[in-house]
């Protein structure tokens, strides 16, 4: 091994908090895939991103106390890179196109395309400048790097004329369970999540509502700050809270995140189908089947083709009380156990997986 990289992280990396981002999830993956090829492998997150999130969740003060992290302002980014050693620098999405083109003179380049981002502009109702400059930074991107990670079949797929000339791969997103979490008795479902702009939770909480107030023996944890989208889901969710079964839950620590997946038998993460849906790779499905857990989603999304088979049940049409209740009944019973211990065991391979990295050091 030899050589220095860098992961250029959007959000704090996992051991930071706030373990549902994908962003962060997504740097510690690539930090573990880069430390087959690399010997020294560092994140770096710019100190206006870290500044915000140190507002917002005050343990991400411990950042700067990191060895394996460096907390740079974005105008000093170039007399950085001017003064190091020749490094690969890996940038998720197109955020971060100035700095990759400052980069890009002395150093290598990895482009990571986590998910199509114009799309997510689009459906979450940005302006036409707005998402085709975004369009502008992910060509630009390309053309920099020397390297450029696709997450998904789909998406693959979907980039492959912005891929045609570029060296690219495969690289699934995989984050890995939360470490030292004691096992427990699987009594819960849990479902929720860090809410998006571009999608519409209020249907899932509807039809949790529903399931659980007509079945109170089933304990649930349920992952959701307080929404402040729409009245739909306002209502459903003040409907939740006031259940005995339900014990709501936000900003976990990872290993609070990790304890509440070991102690749940499903996960129950749906939304409507739209144009981004159809691509997108759900962290929360992600994680739960990682921590063992089986999963109840929608038909359609980026997840069909992750997997030899689907580890839980992929609905197809609307999320309804009674489709919850026979998820949780199979899963209960064990009828997902088999397909989800193959699926822990494909995505802990792709997470050891170095191999996307040879070459670049």
């Amino acid at each position: 091994m030899s050589g220095r990289c860098y992961i250029v992280a959007n959000m704090l990396p996992p051991h930071f908090g706030w373990h549902t981002r994908a962003p962060s999830l997504r740097a510690e993956q690539l930090a573990a895939q880069a430390r087959t090829v690399f010997d020294d492998v560092r994140y770096l997150i710019f100190q206006e991103r870290h500044n915000l999130l140190k507002s917002q969740q005050g343990f991400c003060v411990l950042t700067t106390a990191k060895p394996d992290t460096v907390v740079l302002r974005r105008d000093g980014f170039e007399a950085f890179v001017n003064r190091i050693p020749k490094a690969t620098f890996v940038f998720s999405q197109a955020d971060f196109v100035d700095e990759a083109r400052l980069a890009a003179g002395a150093h290598t380049i990895v482009y990571d395309i986590l998910a199509p981002k114009a799309l997510e502009l689009e459906v979450a109702g940005a302006g036409i400048v707005d998402v085709r400059r975004y369009e502008r930074h992910h060509a630009r991107m390309i053309d920099v790097s020397a390297r450029v990670f696709v997450n998904g079949r789909k998406s693959q797929r979907l980039f492959a004329g912005d891929l045609a000339e570029a060296d690219h791969c495969l690289n699934p997103f995989a984050p890995s369970p939360s470490r030292d979490v004691d096992t427990a008795p699987r009594t819960h479902v849990m479902f929720g999540g860090e809410p998006q702009r571009w999608t519409d939770s209020a249907p899932m909480f509807d039809a949790m509502a529903s399931f659980l107030a007509g079945d109170p023996q089933t304990p649930a944890f349920m992952i959701s700050a307080t929404p402040t989208d729409t009245q739909a889901v306002s209502r459903a969710h003040s409907a939740l809270w006031l259940l005995p079964n339900v014990t709501a839950m936000w900003n976990l620590s990872p290993l609070n995140y990790g304890e509440a997946l070991a102690r749940s038998v499903g996960f129950v993460d749906w939304t409507p189908l739209n144009r981004e849906r159809a691509y997108a790779t759900s962290t929360r499905v992600l994680q739960a089947v990682s921590a063992g857990v089986p999963v109840l989603h929608q038909a359609g999304t980026g997840l069909d083709e992750f997997w030899d088979a689907f580890p839980g049940k992929a609905l197809e049409g609307p999320i309804t009380p009674d489709a919850i209740g026979a998820f949780v009944r199979d899963a209960r019973a064990g009828a997902f156990t088999e397909n989800v211990a193959k699926a822990q065991e494909a995505m802990r391979l792709i997470g050891e997986d170095g191999t996307v990295f040879a070459g670049l050091a």
